[in-house]
């Protein structure tokens, strides 16, 4: 993906563009609506391919280019690509919007001290109010609130992600729909990614150098956070959803993985619509709140927790042993021993059968980022399936027939 570099010109201050700046940027939306569909923004560089034809001021296009710049940049973070953002941002003129990203390339850097500086002078600048500096703030608070390990860990397996020879899916940057299909012709594995803990299109493009399609669930990810008995009560539907989205990609054989909560929707999905095999990783095994503190899961009192609680009194519909004694499907929970709740769920959940525990002592509750650091998810992920071959666990979904069949051309 190859961002044209902008050509030398004057930097206009913010002084300068205060005369026509809110005609300017109503124009902006024009320019997101230029985003090429695999993630390389066109505008960079030069103006919009429309701007002489619409009358575009100059005031507008030099807008219109930074904001766009601002897009590429962060495009670019969002698949660890730290080098390519800064030579973009270092183009640019100071605003929110760049200071926003570049206090996020540090943070993949792992340079949190610097990124707190780059806030502190982008307050001083621009104030506190400005809705990129808040989004900053809640950033930096958050990468600060991890421990040191985790906060290496996620710089680390951002950096794996950003030298791989692929490219997210087009779909992987539509993060507010309910499901995400990321077909890749000629894959025949097709994975459900409930999250990995780092941004969608890193995952996407994790998955697209293994040769994989995807199917992402972002929008259901955040529904269920918002109102869990929506998803509750209409988990088979939506399991239904998701099983048409993978079979549209045209795979044979269909994964799920996840971390933490997202490793619990892995394991529920898998086992209830009976795919081929399930990684999870650091899985809670149920959100009944009953079995949690008979497993003295102090979790269930926290702030992830306390909002769902909440608002449904059904969540102990939601247990993933429950799920996979009744419908057994070939996993693989990968887990520290060492984390004070992890090493409990991973022993609970190997009360099911076809259930495989690796312990990777010293990754971390996050160990999903340490295995995208460190190259072991892909094999993972085919040593599961591998399993499920040779178990026979396989194929009950049907879609390994409807690949056959197309394949020789039947109807």
């Amino acid at each position: 993906m190859v961002v044209a570099e902008p050509p030398p010109s004057p930097r206009t201050t913010p002084t300068q563009r205060s005369g026509s700046d809110n005609d300017a940027r109503r124009n902006v939306r024009r320019c997101k609506s230029a985003l090429a569909p695999g993630g390389c923004i066109d505008l960079v560089g030069a103006p919009p391919r429309h701007a002489a034809a619409s009358g575009w001021s100059g005031l507008e296009v030099a807008v219109s280019r930074d904001v766009s710049s601002v897009l590429a940049a962060k495009r670019a973070l969002m698949v660890g690509e730290v080098a390519r953002a800064r030579a973009i941002l270092d183009a640019l003129p100071d605003s929110p919007e760049a200071a926003e990203q570049r206090m996020w390339a540090m943070v993949l850097e792992d340079r949190l001290d610097d990124a707190a500086a780059v806030l502190d002078a982008a307050r001083a600048a621009f104030g506190a109010d400005s809705p990129a500096i808040q989004r900053a703030t809640g950033r930096l608070s958050r990468a600060r609130a991890r421990h040191p390990h985790e906060s290496s860990l996620y710089a680390r397996a951002m950096a794996t992600v950003a030298a791989l020879d692929a490219e997210p899916h087009p779909n992987a940057w539509e993060s507010k729909e309910d499901i995400v299909p990321c077909e890749r012709p000629g894959a025949k594995i097709v994975v459900v990614n409930f999250g990995l803990w780092l941004t969608m299109p890193a995952e996407d493009r994790l998955f697209a150098s293994m040769g994989m399609s995807a199917v992402h669930i972002p929008g259901l990810q955040n529904r269920f956070r918002g109102d869990p008995n929506s998803i509750i009560e209409r988990r088979a539907e939506l399991n239904q959803d998701v099983f048409e989205a993978c079979r549209q990609t045209g795979a044979s054989w269909i994964l799920s993985t996840g971390c933490s909560g997202q490793g619990l929707g892995a394991l529920s999905f898998g086992a209830r619509r009976q795919i081929d095999g399930i990684v999870a990783f650091s899985p809670t095994s149920t959100l009944d709140l009953d079995i949690l503190e008979e497993l003295a899961d102090a979790r269930r009192d926290g702030s992830i927790m306390a909002p769902v609680r909440e608002k449904s009194q059904r969540l102990g519909e939601i247990d993933a042993l429950a799920d996979l004694l009744k419908s057994p499907v070939e996993t693989t929970v990968v887990y520290d021993p060492a984390h004070a709740y992890d090493g409990i769920h991973a022993v609970r959940l190997a009360n099911a059968p076809c259930v495989k525990l690796v312990g990777v002592p010293g990754d971390g509750h996050l160990t999903s980022q340490a295995a995208v650091a460190s190259g072991r998810l892909e094999r993972l992920l085919r040593d599961t399936l591998k399993r499920a071959l040779k178990s026979r666990l396989v194929g009950r979904h049907g879609l390994h027939r409807d690949a056959r069949r197309r394949l020789s051309g039947e109807t």
